[in-house]
């Protein structure tokens, strides 16, 4: 088969889910057509079932988004929301026609769970150290950062046309700034970085 026809399948993946949003399962056959290729070269060469298919577009998005996370390690002065706002946001923008879908349809109703439990774990030693002391356990305060995040991503990506990260990310990080007041350890919390006047 040529090269491009994985490519070709996920395209066709996407424009079934964009055709039909109330759907939450196609069949190969289905997504064979879409893509014109036959459901036999889908499964003999790419992808046995609609679920491995789902699976590969989740690593896809996935693995790029968690090197990201995993190369910026808590630092005094950054906040995980800069971190998100600079790094993460860029790499999300890549695929966001890809995720507007995943976020406006029905064909992954796993997506958002697959996504939450992927970065809680991530904000956890931003943390204020005793986070009872702000009358919320540490599990409430990690699924709300992760849910607004996810939240305000899936909001932006779910526009016309989303305006590119090095705008929006000012705004993502005007919505997270009461969190980061809250949640967020001091010694995280974003610092402006001193200009010396000569």
């Amino acid at each position: 088969m040529p090269r491009g026809t994985r490519e070709k399948i996920v395209n066709a993946f996407f424009r079934c889910a964009n055709k039909h949003p109330d759907i939450h399962h196609f069949t190969i056959a289905e997504i064979a057509e879409e893509a014109g290729v036959s459901r036999q070269a889908i499964q003999r060469k790419h992808y046995r079932t609609v679920e491995e298919l789902i699976l590969d577009i989740r690593r896809q998005v996935n693995d790029k988004v968690k090197k990201e996370l995993d190369f910026h390690y808590p630092k005094e002065g950054i906040s995980p929301y800069h971190v998100f706002a600079m790094h993460i946001l860029p790499v999300i923008y890549e695929y966001r026609d890809w995720l507007k879908v995943l976020c406006t349809t029905c064909m992954d109703p796993h997506w958002m769970n697959f996504i939450e439990t992927q970065y809680k774990e991530w904000f956890s030693p931003y943390l204020v150290e005793d986070v009872s002391k702000t009358g919320f356990s540490k599990e409430f305060v990690k699924n709300f950062i992760v849910k607004e995040v996810l939240s305000i991503v899936a909001s932006w990506l779910s526009e016309d046309l989303p305006e590119p990260p090095v705008s929006f990310s000012r705004k993502f990080l005007l919505l997270t700034l009461t969190s980061e007041e809250l949640f967020i350890a001091p010694q995280y919390h974003y610092k402006a970085p001193v200009i010396c006047k000569k």
